[in-house]
């Protein structure tokens, strides 16, 4: 099984035009409001049914609202054979970053 790593926000945007899929795990409606460049919408729900869609070559970027929903999802992705990245903080801490030196 592969390792699932983290990502913290301010790093985020440097990978944003790397050849990774970006999937943003929180609702269709919540997306419509606000979404970061080049994150596909795939609600959480909807996730095993587009397993086939993903391609095991690249690896996964996860966002959701606080990380949470994603680090419960990461686990399966790793199972499929997918590289998994989870922006920590979720979309709340890409909103209102936290300064980089401040982690430990």
């Amino acid at each position: 099984m592969k390792k699932i790593y983290s990502i913290i926000p301010t790093k985020l945007y440097a990978i944003l035009e790397h050849n990774y899929q970006f999937i943003d795990l929180r609702s269709p409606s919540d997306y419509q409001r606000f979404h970061l460049k080049n994150f596909q919408n795939i609600p959480a729900s909807s996730l095993l049914q587009q397993l086939p869609s993903l391609n095991t070559s690249l690896p996964i970027i996860l966002l959701c609202y606080s990380g949470r929903v994603a680090k419960q999802y990461a686990p399966l992705l790793t199972s499929k054979g997918f590289e998994v990245y989870i922006v920590e903080g979720g979309i709340n801490s890409v909103l209102y970053p936290i300064d980089e030196q401040l982690y430990f």
